[in-house]
Order: structure tokens, then C-alpha cells, then sequence
């Protein structure tokens, strides 16, 4: 067990599991050699990944949620309504619930574990908010006190997207109207980490070009040193109707 620090101890993909070769001397396991790196892949005869299946190093996929189940890799937190879950062929749809992110209770979204600590993250969001306390979107999440949201919703009567940050206490990062012309289209929303600090855009409409909502936010707050336990933040499709 080990985990991967981007400064001091702070990480926020959680414990990892290694798998590593032994050599042997005088009846003397030796793992790795003093002072060298634990690698993040080996090449193991019989035991590499099957293509489209790569799960450690570098790699990207793109879920266009066409099948009739979700992919392994989505996991639901706690007790979750399965029916508020639906597989269209089209994407997929949630139906908000009353629970929101800073609560103990299922909450109405899906989640893989961020495993790296440089990464982007992006998805499209069909939503037209009736109120203030909807939202839908992307969610980062160490647990209720330590987390992010990002996304769509109703802000002084205009439809927004929004960011907000939580450590321990919930905090307004940052916001950007829609235009009218915009406003009930998909909205595109994107994070890029870079270690200890991510980055919030979006795009809407016929526009092409990524606007940003917040350069380097410290999402130190989804490390373990910050929020307690050993486990990895999770990055989320999350919607809420009294967030």
C-alpha cells in the first residue's frame, strides 16, 4: 500500500494497491532497490490489461453511456434510488432528489475514483434549472464536509453555472450568467487538475471556445490530510434540487 503525494502529504487519490516483483538473495526478499521509485506500471507476461480495459499509467476514455448498464468503473454512494437512474441510449439521465452533497444521505449521481493527479474531466449537461436550489453537473467529492460542485443552475433569477467550494464550511468560488440565446441549450463543463490546484470551464451553445469560471482553485481539500480517512476523492455526474 502506498499513495502518490504532489506535495508534502497531501494527495487526493486516496491509498493505492501495488503489485510489485520479488527477487530473492540468501533467502532475503527484495521488493525494489533502495531509493528507487515505486513504477506505476510494470510489464508483467500474462498479466497486462486487456485493450480498452487499462486501469493504471496514462490512459483517457470517453463513456457515451450507449449500452443498458452502466461501465464498472461508476460506483453510487450509500443507498441510492436505482429507478431515478436511466439508460436511454442517449446518454444518461438522473432525476434529482432533495439531497444535496453536504448531507449523509444517496444522493442522485454516479462517481469513478480520480486516480491521477494530473487529469481533465469533461461532460455534457442537458438541464434547465426551475429554481435556485437545482443544480446539475460535475461534483468532486472526499465526503459531505470536503468537496466541490460545478455546474448548472439559477442564480439572481438567471440561469449560471456555478463553483463552489467545501472544507468544512461551503464557500462561493466563482460564477458566469448564460446568455438568453444560450440559456436552455447543453452546456459543456470541464476540470483540469494539476496537482494541487484545478482549473472550472464551460461552454454553451453553438460556442466552441472553453470560458473559464476559476483558474487554480486549491483542491487541497479533497486530500486525505485535509479531510481524514485513507480513501481517494471521486469526481461525480451529480444533480440536486435543493443544493
Amino acid at each position: 500500500l502506498a499513495c502518490r503525494p504532489y506535495q508534502d502529504d497531501f494527495y487526493n487519490t486516496g491509498r493505492d494497491t501495488y503489485l510489485l516483483p520479488v527477487t530473492w538473495n540468501n533467502g532475503w526478499p527484495t521488493i525494489l532497490e533502495k531509493n528507487t521509485t515505486i513504477p506505476t506500471v510494470n510489464n508483467k507476461p500474462g498479466l497486462q490489461p486487456e485493450e480498452g480495459l487499462t486501469n493504471t499509467g496514462n490512459f483517457s476514455y470517453t463513456d457515451n453511456f450507449e449500452g443498458d448498464k452502466l461501465n464498472m468503473r461508476w460506483m453510487y454512494l450509500r443507498n441510492p434510488d436505482l429507478s431515478a437512474y436511466s439508460l436511454s441510449g442517449n446518454g444518461l439521465s438522473i432525476k434529482a432528489s432533495d439531497a444535496n452533497i453536504s448531507e449523509r444521505k444517496p444522493l442522485s449521481a454516479v462517481w469513478c475514483r480520480q486516480q491521477h493527479n494530473t487529469f481533465s474531466a469533461e461532460t455534457e449537461v442537458t438541464f434547465c434549472p426551475k429554481s435556485e436550489k437545482e443544480l446539475a453537473g460535475f461534483a468532486l467529492l472526499q465526503n459531505e464536509r470536503y468537496n466541490f460542485t460545478f455546474g448548472k443552475t439559477i442564480l439572481n433569477g438567471r440561469p449560471a453555472i456555478v463553483l463552489t467550494r467545501s472544507e468544512k464550511d461551503k464557500q462561493f468560488v466563482g460564477s458566469a450568467f448564460l446568455c438568453p440565446k444560450c440559456a436552455d441549450k447543453p452546456v459543456k463543463l470541464k476540470i483540469v487538475g494539476n496537482g494541487r490546484y484545478y482549473d472550472f470551464l464551460y461552454s454553451c451553445g453553438d460556442c466552441k471556445e472553453w470560458k473559464t469560471i476559476a483558474h487554480g482553485v486549491d483542491a487541497v481539500n479533497l486530500s486525505t490530510h485535509q479531510s481524514g480517512g485513507f480513501i481517494g476523492a471521486c469526481i461525480g455526474l451529480y444533480t440536486t434540487k435543493n443544493k
